[in-house]
């Protein structure tokens, strides 16, 4: 029978004498080792050094530990019920530390239903429940092993429950042990024997406090663990995060899966790739508690692939292309985040964009034609969304022998070439500037073999296709192109070509010949360029995007991309700067 509560009160004041003496002392211990004392309430308080259990208060809430190796060392004060206490103190040798203080109580109470462990034997060890650190003692021996007249009662809810009985770095006793409800059972230790008693006296309210001690009794209730578990946004989309919130009850570890340790309560903002069911791990001396929460992730692409037209007409005769159609292919993948986008036959590509196409046969025998080109959509995320698109662009026409082919022999690509702009021109102001002498003559050249054109095919077209360079934002360049486009339609018009027969395509900056591409075309150019030009390389790539092309139909015809070093307003083309008015409009 535990008798340290009715002579807590005969040396109280004894001890406050006591306390009033000592502390202001250090006292001396053994050479060579350390001593602490331990004044504390409520008197049922355990002590624990460096995860060790040391021993109870006494009956006058004092506790001694001698021996201690000098150095740091971590104490905790622990007593159910209450909110624990831990100092970490260096210790040196042959002196003595003391530690005086009170533990809070915990508020509120524990609901039943209840059955009782009952432990015989090492009255003074500590009894963990579920776990093996001092965050899981729910007491020690001697207030769990009378039940005569008062009782001493450790109180859980029916379940299996592993007890260990531990003493300094000794495991007295550890093992399962199973409760009923209004039972109690009787554990043995060392030996670990287990029986099953009805309860001794009345049996507990349903709503009880955690700890209650009287003068010889004690009531330790243990409640379950228990928790709340959610996700504040359940669905997602790929990239975005949710919130998670939980509560637990009763948990001295909580673990959240995906991220570790966590606080008995709290949030935690979690971005997954794939959809996912977090688990929330809360345990304590009364169980676990495992509630989940699942975070859908919307791993959905919106996308979409169209080629227009979808029909165009290839027409050959001997080594001539009459009529060749060309299409757009146009894409879009879109999901709020970025994308791994491919566009086949072009690779990989932006999420969205569009790309023009001339197709031609893959055989060329003579004959009918009739083909289908296919272009596949293929865009990815980061969360596994996966979409495919396909379209497809049909060709149809013929190709025949070349008994026609004197009839177009005059029309060669030389007769058309491509028109070239000095920098920035036309200028809004100034839209029917910018088309120079030289370049007016070369259109001539293509009036007169489009007119002689136009008398063998009345369907014959001419389409403009108006570029700038890479220079200036997307819509300045729009700008200019239509109005380069115009420029050049305006003197075909005047030159008694029809305007009906004419359409334009301005370009911008997109479809940029690349400088591999120009390089190529310097080095076929009859027209050498002046020595300050041979080592602008970029200069002269940006020149050469300045310009409008000529495409003749149904002949197939385009224009070459000569570019004219030798005309005497050739400096002004070329210079990367944009010319005045009054240069443009002497050299016009």
């Amino acid at each position: 029978m535990d008798i340290r509560r009715h002579k807590a009160a005969l040396v109280f004041s004894s001890l406050a004498f006591l306390l009033a003496v000592v502390a202001p002392m250090t006292l001396q211990a053994t050479s060579g080792m350390a001593k602490l004392r331990v004044i504390v309430r409520p008197v049922e308080t355990d002590v624990f050094i460096d995860g060790e259990h040391m021993g109870d208060a006494t009956y006058d809430g004092t506790l001694q530990v001698p021996n201690l190796s000098p150095g740091e060392h971590t104490v905790e004060l622990r007593c159910y019920g209450y909110t624990p206490q831990s100092f970490k103190l260096n210790f040196e040798a042959g002196r003595s530390q003391y530690i005086e203080t009170r533990l809070e109580p915990l508020a509120g109470t524990v609901a039943g239903p209840w059955g009782r462990i009952q432990i015989k034997g090492s009255s003074h060890a500590a009894v963990l429940l579920n776990g093996k650190t001092p965050e899981y003692m729910v007491g020690h021996v001697d207030e769990t092993n009378n039940s005569f007249i008062t009782q001493q009662e450790l109180l859980v809810h029916p379940g299996t429950y592993q007890v260990a009985v531990v003493h300094k770095d000794k495991t007295i006793w550890a093992g399962p042990v199973t409760v009923e409800a209004g039972k109690r059972t009787v554990l043995h230790v060392p030996s670990g024997t287990t029986h099953v008693e009805n309860w001794a006296g009345k049996q507990p309210a349903n709503d009880l406090p955690r700890f209650h001690g009287g003068i010889f009794s004690d009531t330790i209730a243990v409640g379950p663990v228990t928790g709340t578990f959610s996700a504040g946004t359940p669905t997602i989309a790929c990239g975005d995060s949710a919130q998670l919130t939980w509560n637990t009850s009763g948990a001295v570890h909580t673990e959240l899966s995906s991220v570790g340790r966590v606080a008995a309560s709290g949030t935690q903002q979690v971005t997954p790739t794939a959809t996912t069911t977090y688990t929330l791990t809360a345990t304590g001396p009364g169980g676990a508690a495992t509630p989940t929460a699942t975070v859908t992730v919307d791993n959905h692409i919106d996308a979409s692939l169209t080629v227009s037209p979808a029909e165009v007409t290839y027409e050959r005769v001997g080594n001539k292309v009459a009529q060749q159609g060309t299409a757009t292919v146009t894409w879009s993948a879109t999901d709020g985040h970025p994308l791994t986008v491919n566009v086949d036959p072009y690779g990989s590509v932006d999420a969205t964009g569009n790309r023009q196409v001339t197709p031609e046969p893959s055989n060329m025998t003579n004959g009918p034609v009739d083909q289908t080109f296919t272009y596949t959509l293929h865009a990815t995320n980061p969360c596994g969304g996966d979409v495919t698109r396909t379209a497809t662009l049909h060709m149809t026409g013929a190709i025949r022998p070349g008994a026609a082919t004197e009839t177009f022999s005059e029309f060669t690509e030389t007769s058309f070439v491509s028109i070239f702009f000095p920098t920035a021109w036309p200028m809004k102001d100034h839209s029917d500037g910018g088309l120079l002498k030289s370049q007016q003559e070369a259109l001539m050249s293509t009036v007169k073999a489009f007119k002689d054109f136009q008398q063998q095919d009345p369907n014959a077209r001419i389409v403009l296709e108006s570029h700038a360079d890479i220079r200036g934002g997307v819509s300045h360049n729009q700008e200019l192109t239509d109005r380069r486009a115009a420029r050049v339609k305006e003197f075909l018009v005047a030159q008694g070509i029809p305007a009906s027969v004419i359409d334009v395509q301005a370009v911008g900056q997109e479809s940029q010949l690349g400088k591999d591409e120009v390089k190529d075309l310097e080095a076929k150019n009859p027209h050498t360029p002046p020595k300050d030009r041979v080592k602008k390389a970029d200069e002269t790539w940006m020149a050469y995007n300045r310009r409008v092309d000529i495409l003749v139909q149904p002949l197939g015809i385009h224009s070459t991309r000569t570019y004219p070093h030798d005309a005497p307003d050739s400096s002004i083309l070329w210079a990367a700067h944009s010319p005045t008015w009054k240069v443009v409009q002497k050299n016009q």
